[in-house]
């Protein structure tokens, strides 16, 4: 899959929602699906920020929400990414 051969300093684009998010066994926190919604709307590369000892990439995705500057961190570690560039 991409997210394993991702580096720190590359950008990604979420062109759909992972695919594990649909298995009905799956959990996903409500906010933290609001934040991949937003994501997916903007259309706007994210850069991976680190990759973690696990080799995890991550991203950190900034917004305004209800009046307050809010940043995310991310594990990319899913399909419905697309390389944009190195």
């Amino acid at each position: 899959m991409l997210w394993e051969k991702l580096k720190a300093g590359d950008m990604v684009l979420l062109v759909k929602m992972p695919s594990e998010f649909s298995n009905k066994d799956y959990c996903i926190h409500k906010d933290t699906l609001r934040v991949y919604k937003a994501i997916l709307n903007g259309n706007k590369p994210l850069k991976i920020k680190s990759i973690d000892e696990d080799g995890i990439p991550w991203a950190e995705f900034r917004e305004e929400y209800r009046g307050s500057k809010l940043k995310h961190f991310l594990a990319f570690n899913h399909d419905g990414l697309k390389l944009v560039s190195k």
